[in-house]
């Protein structure tokens, strides 16, 4: 982008539709807070928009008009087709205001949804969250296969669609495989990923406490979301806890997250009963969302920072060790692109071959969130005995 001498971006946002995809991702700040001064980036402001709206009611004809009139293009098709759902998820409000978005280009995430009324680069972390609301991480199929390769065909085979882009190559080869089209093939570039410095760097982050009461941190998602503890290994980690104790060593558990209620917990295996006992003492759940200053303070607190996620959350693994806590993280696809075992985190092994698999129908590698006492009796396991392993050799 740097070769322009002047380039501007539109990053379509939403007025209320793209909760599920994130919004502005954590994983992209960086391109907002360090872009070469000759790049400019133009979103809409929900508030502000809304605010506009309220007092300016010529605008906001103007934009009804345009919703419209992309309803109306809806209408067009079969109620049962790809393109008709596809347009009802992103919305006609969406997709009027992202034709009306300025800029030179589109920069879109996750899942495409551009205007082709002008150039557009995509990037996305996993493979299905692109074809949302078709597909969803974890699901473990692939509907409508057919239908949704055509689909999808139109928007990245067009001239408009300049690159796409990931940084995990489980992701990209599924591309490549699913579309079998060298023009696609083309477009497809591996990319680096990091995370803004602006969001992290800070004086005033305190040093972390003596090693002989190890900190453990847990959070349940990079954007505070309570439902993600059990996907994301809180259950494990619970149990962990209770082994890390009965070997006689001490520490401190700290729990960003919603507590789940007994009844769940005891679902998932943990003793409520040791739960209650610890509570206050050696483990602390801090339920309230923080500050991105909040968090980092307690990121950086953290000795091991404890991930025993079924997919992959890139942003904590990279936040963690940033701020120098020790990710703890499982062999889910794409972990490899961040973390070594023994050598920049510990990797508990048996997620991969458990949740992962072949579609036969695409080729493509798709996971599948299952419930298996056996894995979640491993993962406890090999996270006690990694990090006992760890501790007993501090030079480590």
């Amino acid at each position: 982008m740097t070769a322009h001498k002047n380039l501007s971006v539109a990053v379509p946002w939403s007025l209320s539709h793209y909760i599920p995809l994130n919004g502005f991702h954590p994983l992209y700040r960086a391109l907002f807070d360090h872009a070469p001064p000759n790049v400019e980036f133009h979103a809409w402001d929900n508030v502000k928009l809304s605010n506009r709206f309220q007092r300016d009611i010529e605008i906001r004809d103007i934009v009804l008009r345009a919703a419209n009139k992309e309803n109306d293009k809806l209408k067009e098709f079969d109620s049962q087709s790809i393109a008709k759902m596809y347009g009802e998820h992103f919305w006609p409000p969406n997709l009027a205001l992202t034709d009306a978005l300025a800029g030179d280009i589109e920069f879109h995430h996750t899942a495409p949804y551009p205007s082709l009324k002008r150039p557009f680069v995509f990037h996305c972390e996993s493979f299905a969250p692109v074809f949302l609301p078709f597909s969803q991480q974890g699901s473990g199929e692939f509907k409508n296969h057919k239908e949704l390769r055509d689909h999808y065909h139109r928007i990245f085979a067009n001239p408009l669609c300049l690159g796409i882009f990931s940084h995990m190559p489980e992701t990209l080869d599924n591309l490549s495989r699913f579309f079998s089209d060298p023009v696609i093939d083309r477009k497809l570039f591996s990319s680096k990923i990091g995370l803004s410095l602006k969001a992290i760097a800070d004086r005033d982050i305190p040093e972390k406490a003596a090693l002989s009461r190890p900190t453990f941190l847990f959070v349940n998602s990079a954007h505070q979301n309570p439902a993600n503890f059990f996907r994301r290994g809180g259950h494990i980690v619970l149990r962990f806890w209770k082994e890390f104790r009965a070997s006689g060593h001490d520490g401190l558990l700290m729990l960003r997250c919603t507590k789940p209620s007994d009844e769940d917990l005891l679902d998932y295996g943990v003793d409520v009963s040791f739960l209650k006992v610890e509570t206050g003492q050696s483990i602390i759940w801090a339920e309230d969302y923080l500050s991105n200053y909040e968090m980092n303070t307690l990121v950086a607190s953290a000795h091991f920072f404890l991930l025993p996620s079924l997919s992959l959350h890139s942003v904590s693994i990279m936040q963690a060790m940033t701020l120098g806590a020790i990710p703890v993280v499982t062999d889910t696809v794409g972990t490899s692109v961040y973390v070594t075992n023994d050598e920049l985190g510990i990797v508990l092994r048996g997620v991969r071959a458990a949740i992962w698999q072949t579609d036969p129908n695409t080729g493509i590698l798709i996971d599948r969130y299952v419930r298996t006492p056996d894995l979640d009796d491993s993962l406890a396991s090999q996270m006690t005995s990694h990090i006992l392993a760890l501790l007993d050799a501090p030079d480590a």
